[in-house]
């Protein structure tokens, strides 16, 4: 029997989810746009202690705790989920975002960290 991931169950969930807002009159746009609904996280990534605002799509559910890259202004880097994902309307991520000192655009949760054990290539880089 095939094993079903975390990111599977969750997106289930939030389909669900999805199509009850849809019912209800609620809709939202994944990208671009004027969007009305924001999926958004707080993570801790460096060395700082201050946590971070980024913004992950609509599908994605993370918990406190979980490891996930992130794209920074500095690169891309891992993180630690320092809250659970919460979905705000666009007024309320405004204000969170003025609130905390983020600087919009949001960046992004780029995906999932998952420790890998065992061996990579790694190229020589002979000058020849």
């Amino acid at each position: 029997m095939l094993e079903k991931t975390k990111a599977f169950y969750d997106s289930l969930i939030l389909d669900e989810l999805t199509e009850h807002l849809k019912s209800i009159g609620i809709k939202f746009v994944e990208k671009g746009g004027n969007q009305m609904y924001h999926n958004l996280v707080f993570v801790n990534h460096g060395d700082s202690n201050k946590n971070f605002l980024f913004k992950l799509p609509m599908t994605i559910s993370l918990k406190q705790g979980e490891k996930v890259f992130l794209c920074t202004s500095k690169g891309e880097c891992m993180g630690t989920c320092a809250s659970n994902s919460f979905i705000v309307d666009n007024y309320t991520k405004q204000q969170i975002a003025s609130g905390t000192g983020a600087y919009e655009p949001l960046k992004e949760v780029v995906g999932y960290a998952q420790e890998q054990t065992g061996y990579r290539c790694i190229e020589f880089g002979l000058p020849f």
